[in-house]
């Protein structure tokens, strides 16, 4: 039972810490879990599209793979295709499933390699199980 004014202003900036130190709590796992998905996922980041069935373009497209095992095409035009995607790393394969059709990806499940230049880039190839279709990405080292 509160008997005086400097109990109540006490226990009621105490409340406020402890809820404050929820919030962060909160935050850090989610932080520390956005992290480790990163580090379970290769694809994961921006890259950049270096060529599709051996062929170079000017203008090709960036991807961007997010944690949520959602993706996106991004165009120069501004332009976005969206994807679903999920990793098995233990058979370094890749499944790509877009929301609607465009040339780089004319199929849907690829394997994966990835190199790290001595630039400090990477390169990842991902050539389909049929090996008709190959798609090189290059991207920045985040770590």
């Amino acid at each position: 039972m509160i008997t005086s004014c400097s109990e109540f202003d006490e226990s009621e900036i105490f409340m406020k810490e402890i809820s404050q130190l929820k919030v962060l709590f909160v935050l850090l796992l989610t932080t520390s879990s956005c992290i480790a998905q990163q580090h379970q996922n290769p694809l994961f980041g921006e890259w950049g599209l270096l060529s599709f069935d051996d062929l170079y373009c000017n203008e090709c497209p960036d991807l961007e793979f997010l944690n949520n095992g959602k993706g996106r095409l991004k165009f120069l035009s501004g332009e976005e295709v969206k994807f679903t995607y999920s990793v098995n790393i233990s058979e370094q394969m890749a499944t790509i499933n877009f929301e609607s059709h465009q040339i780089f990806f004319s199929r849907r499940k690829y394997f994966y390699s990835i190199i790290t230049r001595l630039d400090g880039l990477i390169r990842v190839t991902l050539t389909s199980l049929d090996s008709y279709n190959k798609v090189v990405l290059i991207g920045e080292d985040m770590k």
